[in-house]
């Protein structure tokens, strides 16, 4: 309302500029949004007026295996790929100015690398336990009876089984504090505990330079860990939960701070002071308290995804905590803590679909017409995350994989469908060089019979065919009379219904350049037409190639029109035709040799196969294997994600909460 009153009184479209990093943060209406606040005009000639229109217009539905909330497989139908991509890039592009970290290089720390050389998030699985496989089926049986609508949405629905879903997947005992994990399984918490423990140690001499360039005196890196749920409390939480283990493995409880224990702008910016400083060495918050405005990457080694956040915006600005300029550390770790078989798996399917339609969008580089939804690496990563909590994860891959090559097949019949398109072009290539070719010496001809025509040295005349002989005049008067009466004299033959020019007798010389009437009614309008063609350059199709040349060498009358033409007029049509000759001339060879240009490119690449055919056999082969490996019952080849028995032992955790962790993990 405030920008169109601002359009509305100062009577212009740009009254605004609007600067952010997440144009996009969790659906792609958002889009429309952003369009309808800066160029509503362009939106508006493109007749859209409303979310849905731009929804119907550039987006389709497609269908996907993905993870419930109670944790079953399933197939959902989403948005799944962008239709009419380069208008949609264009239009949004018109208001947008989009520079990616890819774009603008900025020196910031790497990923430190995978084992199989990825610089790539790491997935740390959470292995299922007896609680939480009994959990997940009480959520399968919720969520059933919400879907057939047993239960009354007051005392049970999708948001509340979302809920406790999400705290399942942290900490049982977030629902029930008397919970206890079982004595050979880890709980979340436990990794965490190791994994911040582990790079604490390997980076508990890293020295860092202060403001001024100095070595600081105090040595060693920041963890950052987040968690949006579970936070401080009087009940049990991770917060608490994570600190007591911390300090159980050796880590000084000063050295461990909470986001929330800051309260205002003083108080937050002297804890991310002492982040800075190296006097903390784990900070731990929320996406909302510690996202946007935390400048604390000076010393960050390591940063933790306990939980996933609804949007992709929440994942770049949490990285964005330690993936920054200023950052001494030449490379960072992420670790995504993924519970097996819980609503972990949900959260990061969900985050990576949003994640790739976003990616894709403000990359604006595709012209494509149809653009799936097909993560890159960044995303591939999210992905691996999503696929870690589903007990068998040959489930999901088999499914991927058939979609996969069906998406390739698809791609391949398109493929094939442009090859055709491109090997008619290439008929049309030779048919109009050709054509145009056979021009050339007859144009020669006609130039050098050709007279001028200016003032008095007008000649010309018109025959309907009935006469022996034509009559020359140097009147244009009287030519564009004897037009006029030879056409006149066939007039009902320009009621014949074909739009195919069909030859008459009529023939007409201007300054010595003959030219060939033909007759037919216009495509659009019906109405009968005449049109004069170079004589001598007929056969050899220049009408046809006048739209690639860019010039038109034929005079063409509506009937009613000539009837009613000045004189003048008339003649003038003609003349100018004949004296643009010489520019016909420049354009037929210029063409023939963009033709010939034309023709190699063409040729160099109409007979290539398609180049993802090998990609294409090999998901094949693999989907073979699989299918094979699952009916035999092969167990699934090992993953980099961590398991429990790569981890180590878990430490012994002292404090508050010892009574109720007893239970700890040893490995066997």
């Amino acid at each position: 309302m405030k920008l169109d009153y601002l359009r509305n009184t100062l009577g212009r479209t740009r009254v605004v500029t609007l600067a952010t990093a997440t144009p996009v943060a969790n659906g792609l209406q958002e889009m429309y949004v952003m369009q309808r606040y800066l160029r509503p005009d362009v939106l508006k000639d493109a007749g859209i007026d409303s979310a849905d229109d731009w929804a119907r217009q550039f987006t389709q539905e497609v269908r996907a295996p993905e993870v419930g909330p109670a944790g079953d497989l399933r197939m959902k139908t989403r948005i799944g790929k962008f239709r009419n991509t380069p208008e949609l890039l264009r239009m949004f592009h018109i208001a947008g100015d989009v520079k990616s970290a890819r774009d603008l290089n900025l020196p910031v720390p790497l990923l430190t690398p995978l084992p199989d050389g990825r610089r790539a998030p790491r997935v740390v699985l959470v292995p299922k336990n007896d609680g939480t496989k009994q959990f997940q089926e009480q959520l399968k049986a919720r969520a059933e009876a919400i879907r057939a609508r047993i239960v009354d949405p007051r005392d049970d629905n999708m948001l509340s089984l979302s809920n406790d879903a999400r705290l399942a997947a942290l900490d049982l005992r977030l629902l029930d504090s008397a919970w206890e994990y079982d004595v050979n399984t880890p709980s979340k918490a436990d990794l965490v505990v190791r994994e911040v423990m582990r790079v604490h140690r390997a980076h508990a001499d890293t020295e860092y330079r202060d403001v001024f360039g100095r070595t600081h005196a105090t040595r060693g890196g920041l963890q950052i860990v987040f968690c949006d749920r579970g936070t401080p409390g009087d009940k049990f939480n991770m917060y608490d939960e994570l600190k007591a283990g911390l300090i159980g493995a050796g880590m000084p409880p000063r050295a461990i701070r909470y986001i929330h224990d800051a309260n205002t702008d003083l108080e937050k910016a002297a804890l991310f002071k002492a982040c800075r400083d190296g006097d903390v060495s784990v900070i731990i918050g929320s996406t909302e308290k510690m996202g946007t405005g935390t400048n604390i990457q000076t010393r960050v080694t390591a940063l933790h995804h306990i939980d996933c956040p609804w949007r992709p915006a929440d994942i770049v600005q949490r990285e964005g905590r330690g993936i920054r300029q200023g950052n001494q550390n030449a490379e960072i770790e992420i670790l995504r803590y993924v519970q097996q078989g819980s609503f972990d798996a949900y959260m990061w399917q969900t985050v990576t679909r949003k994640a790739a339609a976003f990616e894709q969008i403000m990359a604006g580089t595709s012209e494509a017409r149809d653009y799936e939804l097909d993560p890159s690496e960044d995303v591939q990563n999210m992905v691996e995350a999503a696929t870690g909590g589903i007990d068998d994860p040959r489930v999901m891959e088999r499914i991927t994989l058939g979609n996969t090559i069906k998406r390739l097949k698809s791609l391949e019949r398109g493929f094939h469908r442009e090859k055709a398109v491109t090997q008619a072009r290439l008929r049309d290539v030779i048919s109009i060089r050709d054509g145009l070719s056979g021009q050339l010496p007859h144009l020669d001809a006609i130039r050098a019979e050709r007279r001028d025509t200016a003032g008095d040295g007008f000649t010309g005349y018109c025959t309907n065919g009935t006469a022996s002989r034509a009559f020359a005049t140097n009147e244009r008067t009287r030519f564009a009379a004897q037009v006029q009466a030879a056409v006149e004299q066939f007039h009902t033959a320009w009621y014949q219904p074909s739009t195919i020019p069909t030859p008459t007798r009529i023939i007409a010389t201007v300054g010595g350049v003959s030219f060939t009437a033909k007759s037919y009614r216009h495509a659009t309008t019906n109405k009968p037409m005449v049109r004069f063609d170079l004589t001598r350059l007929d056969p050899y199709g220049y009408a046809r190639s006048d739209a690639e040349l860019g010039t038109e060498m034929s005079v063409t009358f509506e009937l009613d029109e000539l009837r009613g033409a000045l004189p003048s007029a008339i003649a003038q049509r003609f003349e100018h035709r004949v004296n643009n000759l010489d520019e016909h001339d420049r354009a037929v060879r210029a063409k023939i040799s963009s033709l010939v240009d034309e023709e190699k490119l063409i040729r160099q690449t109409v007979d290539q196969p398609w180049p993802r055919m090998a990609e294409l056999a090999d998901t094949e082969a693999k989907l073979a294997a699989l299918v094979d490996a699952m009916q035999s019952d092969v167990a699934p080849a090992p993953t980099e994600m961590i398991t429990p028995q790569a981890m180590g032992p878990i430490p012994a955790v002292i404090g508050p909460t010892a009574s109720v962790r007893a239970h700890i993990w040893s490995p066997p």
